[in-house]
């Protein structure tokens, strides 16, 4: 049987202003420009997935249009080290890491966080 279109809504797959796809029960999102490291980074709102490129260190990360829940992945080019617990001003929000221990990347490694409304807290990493 054909899919139906209504409207913005195709049955099997749902679309939201083109960032977050759901097909037949498969959450997509997409990959954002790069953002270049910083003591304190901004990420774009086009991904969940964005590639960190230059080397310094990283300290904490804009909630700016982040609700709480969210979930991203730095994906890095270079090595910049990323920083845990260090204090952060609004709309910064600081990084908790697990074992509580700053994070050496290297290229291709990946860090993904998940942000509480608080906090952005380490859900895994490939390193």
């Amino acid at each position: 049987m054909p899919r139906q279109k209504i409207g913005y809504l195709d049955v099997g797959v749902v679309r939201v202003r083109n960032r977050v796809e759901m097909l037949y029960g498969r959450h997509q999102e997409n990959l954002g420009a790069a953002v270049a490291s910083g003591t304190n980074i901004t990420l774009g709102l086009d991904g969940n997935m964005f590639q960190i490129t230059g080397t310094t260190q990283i300290d904490t990360i804009d909630a700016t249009d982040w609700q709480s829940g969210s979930m991203v992945t730095l994906w890095f080019a270079s090595n910049p080290v990323v920083r845990n617990g260090i204090a952060a001003t609004a709309p910064f929000k600081s990084i908790l890491l697990n074992a509580a221990a700053n994070f050496g990347t290297a290229a291709n490694n990946t860090l993904t966080l998940r942000y509480d409304g608080t906090q952005w807290n380490e859900v895994g990493r490939k390193a």
